[in-house]
């Protein structure tokens, strides 16, 4: 117990950070990343009890390699357990949101191919990975997340649909992609 957290903040603080050992295993994850040490990271990936959150952010391992851009995150994938790839951080973001945030489209169709349940997984914003490349102005990943059936009729928790997204994410290339799905779709005219 941290005497300098009241006793209502201490049962709502994750465990994660009241773990001692948690700087310590962040920082031997971060060190194998950099390092590209693959059979430390492999044995992460495998063990479940390993495969926890492993930052502040709670994010898997996945998430993790994908934001350092690693070539590590295509090699990893196809030994990480199918529904692991669902797991997501503390906003909700599973590994599609953030190759989608980073651009890399050739992570978001690697993991398409593993499961396509992510194109339909939503963050705490109900945001799917289809809003995120429409807020990003990430088109060539909008068409593949389309393509694979990405619902850009979806909306977000506020209301907004990808075509919100393109106009706040000050977008302008993803406007006429946007407009021309809901202009050919029957049920907006």
């Amino acid at each position: 117990m941290d005497p300098y957290l009241a006793a209502a903040q201490q049962q709502s603080t994750p465990s994660i950070y009241r773990d001692k050992n948690f700087r310590q295993k962040f920082q031997e994850i971060n060190d194998a990343i950099r390092q590209r040490e693959k059979q430390y990271l492999r044995s992460h990936v495998k063990k479940p009890s390993m495969g926890g959150p492993v930052n502040l952010s709670e994010d898997p391992l996945l998430n993790v390699l994908i934001a350092y851009k690693s070539s590590l995150a295509i090699e990893l994938l196809e030994e990480i357990p199918e529904d692991e790839l669902l797991k997501s951080n503390y906003d909700g973001d599973t590994a599609l949101h953030v190759a989608v945030m980073e651009g890399d489209a050739k992570m978001a169709a690697a993991l398409i191919k593993r499961n396509k349940d992510l194109l339909h997984a939503c963050n705490k914003q109900r945001e799917s990975p289809l809003h995120k490349a429409a807020l990003y102005g990430e088109s060539k990943i909008f068409w593949l997340l389309k393509k694979n059936g990405g619902d850009y009729s979806a909306r977000r928790q506020n209301g907004d649909t990808v075509l919100h997204c393109a106009i706040m994410g000050n977008a302008p290339s993803m406007l006429p992609t946007t407009v021309s799905l809901f202009l050919l779709d029957s049920r907006y005219i």
